[in-house]
């Protein structure tokens, strides 16, 4: 990962959340390990969010936490792109639960922000 990302100043990092946003254990393992990279200045990051998911594959619904810190709404435009992004670049299929997940708004946690002197 740091032959990746190191060496470079980012402005803004998002990651998955300690939860895998819906279990998932190779997310929560990325997560991990990229707040880890964070918080020893390993990787150079301004702001870290982390996704603000939870769901469930059995049930197939995926929401927000109401408690996230940072909620964007994408236009219809930036959601069809998003579904489009999972369905053909990483070749989900239409009804799956990884393309049903796309929703609006999207929703962060923000564990870093050096502006606010926040590393959580």
């Amino acid at each position: 990962m740091l032959r990746h990302l190191g060496g470079v100043s980012w402005e803004l990092c998002l990651t998955h959340g300690a939860n895998g946003e819906y279990g998932h254990e190779r997310h929560r393992q990325v997560g991990g390990v990229v707040r880890a990279l964070v918080t020893r200045d390993e990787i150079a990051c301004a702001r870290l969010w982390t996704f603000a998911y939870e769901a469930s594959s059995r049930a197939g619904d995926c929401r927000p936490v109401p408690w996230a810190d940072i909620k964007v709404d994408l236009t219809e435009e930036q959601l069809l792109e998003k579904r489009r992004i999972v369905r053909e670049d990483y070749g989900y299929p239409e009804g799956g639960f990884e393309v049903q997940a796309c929703i609006s708004p999207e929703a962060f946690f923000c564990v870093r922000d050096v502006e606010e002197d926040l590393i959580l």
